[in-house]
């Protein structure tokens, strides 16, 4: 079968014409033995009327050259685009049928090639919302120390996070019952207030945090509590002012659990359960022993880092730094003003 040539030009005999079966055509015998395996071409030859001694030359390359797997040969190009920008941080990727189409490539063997570049923690896939460049993510140490104070506020909170960019969402206020917060030692019957907020920083979710107070403490006059909006300046300050309650201590409970499917989607994490949740259960007692609040915060261990210190310490320079009672650990640091 004659190649086709391309239009723009007509080969000579002095040209070292390299062509396909398909219709492929290169002038370079050499360029042609590393771009056909691109293109999933099994054979290729030269035009053996013109160059018989070419023809027998790229017959014995062919059939000695070791081609990687077509998957392999999707993976690597797919990963060169994400690394000359093509495909940005936080893009989704064409889906597999398009993919399919675009490297004349089986669904199969696409799936494959996705699954490379997954295990080089390049891209994420997420259960119905499809595969999703990696985001390069700067994880922010959190300092916590053992000290005298108890409390702090939110606008502090901001204020150390300014240069990452920290953003909160408005709280979402419910009333549920006490046993979702066994933490506080309620009644059965008694109720408790929840306020939930999502957090951010430069733009990336951070931390889920969502804190619980008895409802006893909006009967005695801290009705803010049941607002949906910020109050400012933190929780803890508002209790302290209009009920003259004070935080003596709290204790954090800290584990390390896979993501539900809600925090799974939330964080855009992959759908493989290899980035685990750090869960932090902070307890806060006031005076007599009586707990205050439960904090509960979940961020991802791919975005945060827990530093424990006590004793006397080396003043370091860390992105944030909280102190005892300083507020739920996580992207929020000090008492949350939801």
């Amino acid at each position: 079968m004659a190649p086709k040539w391309p239009a723009a030009w007509r080969p000579t005999r002095r040209e070292r014409l390299v062509f396909t079966p398909e219709g492929g055509c290169y002038r370079d015998l050499e360029l042609a033995v590393r771009l056909i395996p691109m293109f999933g071409i099994d054979r290729f030859v030269v035009a053996a009327d013109q160059w018989p001694a070419w023809s027998r030359r790229v017959r014995n390359l062919g059939e000695g050259m070791v081609r990687d797997p077509r998957y392999q040969q999707i993976a690597d190009d797919l990963r060169a685009k994400i690394e000359r920008g093509e495909y940005a941080p936080g893009s989704r990727l064409p889906t597999e049928k398009q993919l399919s189409q675009l490297y004349n490539a089986g669904r199969n063997t696409v799936r494959e090639a996705i699954r490379q570049i997954v295990g080089l923690r390049l891209v994420t896939t997420q259960a119905g919302a499809g595969t999703f460049v990696a985001e390069k993510i700067e994880p922010l140490l959190i300092t916590i120390t053992g000290g005298p104070s108890v409390g702090g506020d939110t606008a502090q909170y901001l204020s150390d996070a300014e240069a990452r960019n920290p953003f909160n969402s408005v709280p979402r206020v419910e009333v549920q019952k006490a046993s979702v917060a066994p933490e506080l030692r309620l009644g059965a019957d008694d109720s408790v207030v929840s306020r939930h907020q999502e957090r951010f920083l430069d733009g990336i979710p951070w931390s889920l945090q969502t804190t619980f107070y008895p409802m006893r403490l909006v009967r005695q006059g801290a009705d803010r509590l049941l607002s949906a909006a910020n109050i400012a300046p933190g929780a803890v300050n508002y209790l302290s002012e209009v009920l003259d309650v004070q935080e003596v201590g709290w204790q954090d409970r800290v584990k390390v659990r896979v993501p539900d499917s809600h925090e799974a989607a939330f964080f855009r994490l992959p759908d493989d359960g290899r980035v685990a949740i750090i869960e932090i259960r902070r307890t806060a007692y006031e005076g007599f022993g009586t707990p205050l609040r439960l904090t509960v915060t979940a961020c991802p261990a791919d975005r945060n880092e827990l530093l424990f210190q006590t004793g006397r310490m080396p003043k370091e320079q860390t992105p944030l730094e909280v102190t005892n009672g300083a507020g739920p650990v996580g992207s929020t640091n000090k008492p949350s003003s939801g």
